[in-house]
C-alpha cells in the first residue's frame, strides 16, 4: 500500500485510534511513522479534515507561529508531522518523524518500583514546558501516559524527552463508536485519565495536568497515586506524597498534589 510520499511498511502497534506502521520513502529510504486511522472514524471525511487541522496546528507550534514568537516553541519535545492523506478503503494516514528512544513506561517497569525523583524532575520540566505552549494554542493531549513519552540521549544536553500523539485524542476521540473512553477500557492507560474523563467528558488542559501529575508522582514515589477500579468509573484514592517522599522533596510534593486535584476548576 502506498501513501503519497511513503510506502506503508510493517505494523508496529494497533489501537482504536489507528494502527502505527513503519513508512519508507522510496527514493531516500528514510523511515517515518504512519498512523493509519480506521475508515469507521472517517465518516463524511471527518478524520481527514481533522488530520489536516492537526498537522497545521502542530507545525505552527513547532515554528512558534501559534505564539507569534519563533523562540516560543516546544522543539525538540514534539516530533514533526510530515503529511496526511487518504488510503484505499476509506483509510486516512498521518505521517510523522520517527523518533528512536526508550518509552518511559519501559523505564518505569525496569525500576521495579524504586522511586526516581530526579527523573521525575527532568521529564516533568520538559513536558510541562511543552504542554504550556500547546495549551496556549488550544492543543490538548487527553491521553498522556508513560507510553506516549520517549527519552532520547541529548549528548551534551543530557536526556531529552519526546512527546507522542499530542492533539490526536482531541481530534479523534469523539469519533470513536464505543464512546470517549472506549480506547482505554481494560488497559493500564486508564489510570492516567482525569476524574472528569472517567465520568464521560472529553477533557481539556486540566486533564493533561492531572495525567502529568500521575506520571510524575509514579516516577517520584515508585507507585501510582490512584487505584481506579475498572468497574467504577468514579473511583479513585490519592495517597499524600509527603508520606512517601523525604522532606527535602517537599516542593515537588506540593506541586504534584496541586496537579492531582480532582476538581478541574480548582
Amino acid at each position: 500500500m502506498e501513501a503519497r510520499s511513503f510506502t506503508v511498511g510493517s505494523k508496529l502497534s494497533d489501537g482504536p485510534l489507528g494502527a502505527l506502521h513503519e513508512g519508507i520513502h522510496p527514493q531516500t529510504q528514510a523511515k517515518v511513522l504512519l498512523r493509519i486511522v480506521p475508515a469507521a472514524l472517517n465518516k463524511d471525511g471527518r478524520a481527514l479534515s481533522r488530520m489536516k487541522a492537526l498537522k497545521r496546528s502542530i507545525n505552527r507550534l513547532l515554528t512558534g507561529q501559534s505564539q507569534g514568537d519563533p523562540g516560543a516553541r516546544p522543539d525538540p519535545v514534539l516530533p514533526t508531522l510530515l503529511e496526511y492523506g487518504n488510503l484505499p478503503g476509506g483509510l486516512v494516514y498521518l505521517a510523522s518523524e520517527r523518533v528512536v528512544g526508550e518509552p518511559l513506561v519501559e523505564q518505569r517497569r525496569r525500576s521495579m518500583g524504586l522511586p526516581l525523583p530526579n527523573k521525575a524532575l527532568r521529564v516533568g520540566r520538559q513536558l510541562a514546558s511543552c504542554l504550556t505552549l500547546a495549551h496556549a494554542a488550544s492543543l490538548f493531549h487527553l491521553r498522556l501516559s508513560p507510553s506516549k513519552v520517549l527519552t532520547v540521549s541529548g549528548g551534551g544536553e543530557g536526556e531529552q524527552v519526546k512527546l507522542l500523539d499530542l492533539g490526536l485524542g482531541q481530534a479523534l476521540l469523539d469519533l470513536l463508536p464505543g464512546g470517549l473512553t472506549s480506547d482505554v477500557q481494560g488497559t493500564e492507560e486508564r489510570v492516567y485519565l482525569a476524574p472528569e474523563q472517567r465520568q464521560g467528558e472529553l477533557g481539556s488542559a486540566a486533564a493533561d495536568v492531572f495525567a502529568l501529575g500521575v506520571m510524575l508522582y509514579e516516577l517520584a514515589a515508585g507507585k501510582l497515586p490512584i487505584q481506579a477500579a475498572a468497574e467504577d468509573a468514579g473511583s479513585s484514592q490519592v495517597t499524600s506524597l509527603p508520606q512517601l517522599l523525604p522532606s527535602w522533596q517537599r516542593p515537588l510534593s506540593v506541586l504534584l498534589e496541586r496537579m492531582l486535584l480532582t476538581d478541574p476548576q480548582a
